[in-house]
């Protein structure tokens, strides 16, 4: 349900001007703070324990847009993607450097 309402904050006036991998990034964003809100603690499970606290590191440090962007630079039909990961190539190596040494649960 909470996907489907994001979608459809795609058609309000306010983000009528945003790009779709922007509103990709919000809905991410929000989609992570949702999880958050939910309590990784409270929940038992391989995605909870494994995938979710990396998530809510990477929405912590601020590093979701760096995240959607580069999945999303193979979409050549979309140059606001490479425009905007030239733009923030400092952004880019943080969260690249991050993920790289991020200490996974063993």
């Amino acid at each position: 349900m909470l996907l489907s309402m994001m979608a459809a904050l795609d058609y309000d006036d306010k983000n009528k001007d945003k790009t779709p991998t922007a509103r990709m990034a919000e809905k991410f964003n929000d989609l992570i703070g949702s999880l958050a809100e939910q309590g990784s603690g409270s929940h038992k499970g391989f995605v909870w324990e494994y995938y979710v606290p990396y998530f809510l590191e990477m929405k912590r440090k601020d590093f979701v847009p760096a995240f959607t962007y580069l999945i999303r630079a193979a979409h050549t039909d979309q140059p606001d993607v490479q425009r905007w990961l030239q733009a923030h190539t400092a952004q880019v190596e943080g969260f690249q450097e991050w993920s790289k040494n991020y200490a996974w649960p063993k």
